[in-house]
């Protein structure tokens, strides 16, 4: 398995943003039984979950404002 993303095979915003709400979905299924069973803690999974959350809605926010960060970007470097 590559560890690795170069230019070329780097993912979408879109597939980003589905392997976040995956991984989302499968850590309300495990951290459960993780805490439940010592392996984890209360708060180190709400701090993980957070962090997930955040990361996703930061996507999805850029996602929602793409063109508005594009047109900011391009006068940048136009020097506007």
């Amino acid at each position: 398995m590559k560890t690795t993303v170069g230019d070329d095979d780097r993912p979408t915003l879109s597939q980003q943003i589905t392997e976040l709400q995956r991984e989302l979905k499968m850590r309300n299924r495990v951290y459960p039984r993780q805490i439940k069973s010592g392996k984890l803690s209360t708060n180190k999974a709400y701090e993980q979950t957070r962090n997930m959350s955040a990361a996703l809605n930061t996507l999805l926010w850029l996602q929602k404002n793409g063109d508005a960060v594009k047109a900011a970007h391009e006068q940048i470097k136009e020097g506007v």
